[in-house]
């Protein structure tokens, strides 16, 4: 794309194209519940994906879960 176009045009179109991009994430989180309750593939999903309860529970008497911040 750069040998084809000016390398200034090549960049806005690919910034454009990220900054249109930027929304989708938000957008899933919204309605990403949704999507997955209507979806006949994501029924298996959380019991496949989803750790496992005890798995947060060590890491949390470990002490690596997230550091307190203390201001």
């Amino acid at each position: 794309m750069y040998t084809a176009l000016n390398p200034r045009i090549a960049s806005t179109v690919l910034g454009a194209a990220s900054f249109l991009l930027v929304p989708v994430p938000f957008l899933l989180l919204k309605w990403g519940p949704a999507l997955r309750k209507k979806s006949r593939y994501a029924m298996d999903l959380p019991q496949h994906y989803a750790p496992p309860a005890h798995h947060a529970a060590k890491a949390a008497e470990e002490g690596k879960g997230a550091p307190d911040i203390k201001t």
